[in-house]
């Protein structure tokens, strides 16, 4: 699939239209692409963020501040490029897998029993970390986690996952996603409404240098 090729202002127009927009009107970027480091510095800053500041090792550094802004640039067309051509747009209310089975978006209800992570908080812990719920149009369409395992854990754990909600219209992909630490990825997905969707990138990207063994199950 192409890759569309956008600017600093079409990111960030294309963002508000993905992710919703939050302070002054800024697009709510999820956690990890959120620092703004590409807009550092800039004459009119969009960033809500009232003081910026460079983490410590890059704060007298502007060949580390240069790194940090192409690598933020790039996971966020990542991201978009990903999500655009699927019409995706992110949900807070789709907090679980399970949730991409309701026919809407709606938030599922641990009192009710209906929240995959009510009974399953072992699953919780061991695969699912920057965590964001796809919709597309009302319909809850695919679910990521990109966390600090292995890929053959989080394989592992997602087939247990699929097999423990037990429903044929739910897929798994396993790649590496946007994240600046280049963490395996999976989505949760509706094989019925989106055969096509994969991961961000190839599992083949993914960086081991941060990745840590499964917590003992309680």
């Amino acid at each position: 699939m192409a890759e569309h090729t956008v600017t600093h202002s079409d990111r960030q127009a294309l963002a508000v239209q993905v992710f919703g927009a939050g302070d002054r009107g800024y697009p709510s970027w999820p956690y990890g692409l959120n620092m703004d480091y590409s807009n550092a510095g800039a004459d009119h800053p969009t960033s809500p963020w009232a003081v910026f500041q460079w983490p410590a090792y890059a704060k007298n550094d502007p060949e580390q501040q240069r790194k940090l802004a192409d690598q933020e640039a790039a996971a966020r067309d990542l991201i978009l490029n990903w999500a655009s051509p699927f019409e995706l747009k992110a949900s807070d209310s789709i907090c679980c897998p399970r949730t991409l089975l309701k026919k809407q978006v709606h938030r599922c209800s641990y009192e009710r029993g209906d929240c995959f992570f009510g009974r399953n908080w072992g699953e919780r812990e061991a695969i699912f970390d920057h965590c964001i719920g796809w919709r597309r149009g009302r319909q809850p369409v695919a679910f990521t986690t990109d966390a600090y395992r292995s890929v053959g854990d989080m394989r592992a754990g997602a087939q247990r996952v699929l097999e423990a909600i037990g429903d044929p219209r739910l897929a798994i992909a396993v790649g590496t996603s946007w994240y600046p630490g280049r963490l395996p990825q999976v989505v949760f997905y509706r094989a019925d409404l989106l055969p096509d969707l994969g991961p961000a990138r190839p599992v083949e990207d993914v960086e081991p240098t941060f990745l840590r063994p499964v917590p003992p199950q309680r």
